[in-house]
């Protein structure tokens, strides 16, 4: 700590620090040239002025330490209607995660990279030489605070869930990660603070940066994870190896109704006490929920779990703890499901072709919808046929019972059918009213599950049928149109 830095900074720092010594982040701060990291930094230039748009250190197989990867452009020369020149970049550095660690903490101190790394004896990059976190230390804990350690899941642990619920994820597919985070405050202001740049082409300048970072890192910046947006993230997987794959197997009789968790005899050291949790599902519904524990003493260091009911789903969480200690913190943690069939619906293709209508050459004009009215011209129609399945095993007859009446019930009470009022006219210049109800209505039946269209307009005539429901994808449904 320095007595000549304010109180603020000396916190933020000291936090750093703490999080340095965090066990479970070990591998990304050891100091064994052994165990090399990549500092990978994404930033936007505007004006030789650059922002962080995000940053990692991850583990590495050892390669050449304190080298810099050639800098990468991932957009140049891009304006935004503004009077600046936008690029964007990706910036890699190779070290231990000591010394990365050591680099971002003179960073913090509102110097430049060029001069962090000099003041370090380290390689200085090419390119890009001038970033820096922040004009100076002061500013440095108005723009970041340090956010302690958390255990994220994979990224396949989520599918199921919608945005709203979900929670940030980790890089690797197959097993979950630590996470301790230098996180950017005022986040908003990395797009809108540029003089001259109004708010619709700040917000063109965002989604261009935040599409770029999704397809960079694999991570959902175009949703949930743009709350990472700015940060600086220390990622650790404890139960991979050095080839990213997971060294907990996780296995399966056939049919599934016994799973076997196997851990590697070299994953601990001999002191570790491990407990393992399985939950089984049979359907939706837990079918097992049980918990054991195996000391690395012992020369198998598997645990077998076997359900009187069929797994279908399944969720494994390992806790570690020490000889002499009650309790366990989380290290690993899976969760999956049992392919037992494969539906499908088989299409078969009808009328194909293009199209003209005035009305629709008419809409061609705007600029803004010409490409959407250019698709609306091509139809082709699908007709699914009934859906088939293969199955290796026979579902519980209580599954496939349950799904039968859930299938009537679902029929008999329809949910919302997410209903649209045009605001437009049906001949208004800046989107036709006709053509909004198109793309409306095209979008609901643009399904291989959809057997009837019920529609209520009493303005709905002859033309409609001829240039709305003509154009149409499937084929196989039934359209009702209840008009004067």
């Amino acid at each position: 700590m320095s007595p000549n830095l304010s109180l603020e900074f000396n916190e933020l720092i000291y936090s750093l620090e703490n999080l340095s010594k965090d066990h479970r982040l070990s591998r990304v701060f050891s100091q064994s040239s052994s165990e090399a990291c990549d500092l990978t930094l994404w930033l936007l230039e505007v004006e030789q002025e650059y922002r962080l748009l995000y940053s990692w250190i991850i583990p590495r197989p050892t390669r050449e330490l304190n080298s810099w990867l050639p800098s990468y452009s991932l957009f140049k020369d891009k304006k935004f209607g503004s009077q600046y020149k936008f690029h964007m970049h990706r910036l890699t550095f190779q070290h231990s995660g000591h010394t990365i660690f050591n680099l971002i903490k003179k960073l913090c101190m509102g110097i430049t990279l060029e001069a962090a790394c000099k003041q370090l004896a380290l390689n200085v990059p090419n390119k890009h030489k001038q970033f820096s976190f922040a004009k100076s230390s002061r500013k440095l804990p108005e723009l970041f605070a340090v956010r302690p350690t958390i255990f994220i899941k994979h990224a396949s642990s989520y599918w199921a869930q919608v945005d709203i619920l979900r929670p940030i994820s980790g890089p690797n597919e197959v097993v979950p990660a630590f996470l301790g985070s230098l996180v950017r405050l005022k986040k908003l202001e990395i797009f809108q603070k540029i003089d001259g740049l109004q708010a619709n082409q700040s917000n063109e300048l965002s989604k261009h940066c935040l599409l770029k970072l999704a397809t960079e890192t694999g991570f959902d910046f175009c949703g949930v994870d743009s709350k990472r947006l700015g940060n600086l993230e220390w990622l650790c997987f404890p139960a991979a190896d050095h080839h990213e794959k997971s060294k907990v197997k996780i296995y399966f009789d056939s049919p599934a109704y016994t799973v076997t968790i196997d851990i590697p005899s070299d994953t601990f050291s001999k002191d570790t006490q491990i407990t393992i949790r399985c939950c089984l599902f049979n359907g939706r519904e837990v079918s097992l929920d049980h918990i054991k524990t195996v000391s690395t003493q012992e020369p198998n260091r598997s645990a077998s779990f076997t359900s009187q009911q069929k797994i279908t789903n399944y969720l494994i969480t390992i806790w570690l703890g020490g000889k002499d200690t009650k309790g366990g913190e989380i290290w690993y943690e899976h969760s999956g499901s049992i392919l037992e069939g494969i539906n499908w619906n088989v299409g078969l293709g009808g009328r194909k072709g293009n199209i003209v209508s005035d009305w629709l050459k008419e809409a061609s004009k705007n600029k803004k919808i010409s490409t959407q009215v250019e698709q609306a011209q091509n139809i082709e129609q699908i007709h699914y046929e009934k859906q088939r399945s293969i199955k290796k095993y026979e579902h519980s007859p209580w599954l496939s019972e349950g799904q039968k009446i859930y299938e009537l019930v679902s029929r008999l009470f329809l949910p919302s059918s997410g209903s649209l009022f045009i605001r437009n006219g049906w001949h208004q210049e800046e989107e036709p009213g006709i053509f909004t109800f198109f793309k409306w209505l095209q979008s609901k039946t643009d399904d291989n599950d959809i057997n009837k269209a019920l529609i209520v307009d009493p303005y709905f005539d002859v033309s409609g049928i001829k240039e709305v429901i003509a154009r149409v994808t499937s084929a196989q449904a039934e359209y009702v149109v209840i008009t004067n």
